[in-house]
């Protein structure tokens, strides 16, 4: 299935190539600011980058059952400080990962560029539903099938509810079995909810900057861009709202259009990280989607928004609403059937492949082959 994409009227086509020299929006700290870090956030005093948050004030909570009871914990005790201790050894065991750097590629010479593309992770500290095999197979996969990819995008309800066991939990197994470099996290509403029976968006937020700071990212927003090797990514992210109609800002569609216009004079072909279909988000999607429109209209490479929330593969997994735009709407890493299930961008001088793979075998998965030309 191809979606053949043309520059508009008489516009001249900017052919893009790799960039080694340029700047990401978004620079990795250096290690010392890094282990800085893990003094402020192993500290109870507050001392955090986000105003108004102490890492002492906040809640954790043991096992709950499918029904949804819970069994309450105060953090200020053992629990608080052995969740902080684990954070800070992730962390530290983040920096040694990130200093031995990426597998040398071993892709073929005509692909210039090369990300996975996942989604729907909920990774769950609940000993109720332990998915741990699961996890180590999904990334064991793809750090075995994909060691030469440029970037790992992870777009959205990373964890289950925001918790910051579920992010350390997964770190330790990233590191363990997938050697990517570059990760590119993006909050979604699972991930802005900090536990359903008593949510708290702050915690929540901060926790979801400590874990894109595990990996080499350091946000003062829950919202960035990131180019690696030249090509952009846009991710945006829940800022507040209920759980059920997570909200981003009219502050952070305006960042979005100018961050676009700017990605799209690169010549690069832009991906864009949006964690919920712009059809379920009613009228703020109808605003994401004309600022991608518009944005397509003078682009000379495409735009790829990438989703996910649906959990499920389908009709609905690619489609192209207009020239220069398409849509790709990712299925859950875990909650799919057989489990493993994501996709992988192939960029070449003059198309971009998107590959549906299930990781833990290594196979595709038919009928998800989508090719991008332009």
């Amino acid at each position: 299935m191809a979606t053949k994409w043309q520059p508009v009227g008489n516009q001249v086509t900017t052919k893009w190539q790799p960039s080694d020299n340029q700047v990401a929006t978004n620079r990795p700290l250096s290690l010392l600011r890094q282990i800085d870090f893990v003094k402020h956030f192993s500290d109870p005093v507050d001392k955090s980058p986000v105003s108004g948050y102490s890492l002492g004030e906040q809640r954790f909570y043991g096992a709950r059952d499918r029904g949804g009871s819970a069994a309450r914990a105060d953090t200020k005790g053992e629990k608080n400080t052995v969740a902080k201790l684990l954070a800070s050894i992730s962390l530290i065991v983040s920096l040694l990962f990130g200093l031995l750097g990426s597998l040398p590629a071993r892709r073929g010479e005509e692909v210039l560029f090369k990300a996975v593309l996942i989604a729907d992770i909920h990774a769950d500290a609940n000993p109720i539903r332990d998915r741990m095999d699961l996890l180590r197979e999904c990334f064991a996969g793809i750090g075995e099938n994909e060691p030469d990819a440029d970037c790992m995008v992870l777009a959205g309800d990373i964890t289950n509810s925001g918790d910051m066991r579920e992010y350390v939990f997964l770190q330790n197994i990233m590191n363990a079995y997938c050697r990517i470099g570059t990760r590119l996290p993006e909050i979604g509403n699972h991930d802005s909810w900090h536990h359903s029976d008593d949510p708290d968006y702050a915690v929540a937020a901060q926790n979801f900057k400590a874990f894109c700071l595990m990996n080499g990212v350091l946000l003062d927003r829950v919202y960035y861009r990131k180019d690696v090797n030249g090509v952009p990514f846009l991710m945006t992210g829940v800022e507040y709202g209920d759980f059920g109609d997570p909200v981003i800002s009219g502050e952070q569609l305006r960042w979005l259009d100018r961050e676009l216009e700017d990605a799209c004079a690169s010549g690069s072909p832009v991906f864009v990280v949006c964690h919920k279909p712009v059809e379920s988000m009613g009228a703020l999607g109808e605003r994401l989607e004309n600022i991608l429109l518009s944005r397509a209209e003078t682009a000379t490479a495409p735009i790829i928004l990438v989703s996910g929330h649906r959990h499920i593969i389908g009709e609905n997994t690619f489609r192209s609403p207009a020239q220069g735009l398409v849509y790709l709407n990712l299925p859950s890493l875990l909650d799919t059937e057989d489990g493993g299930m994501g996709f992988v961008a192939e960029m070449t001088a003059h198309e971009i492949i998107l590959t549906g793979m299930n990781f833990i075998t290594g196979e595709n998965l038919p009928g998800h082959t989508y090719t991008v030309e332009y």
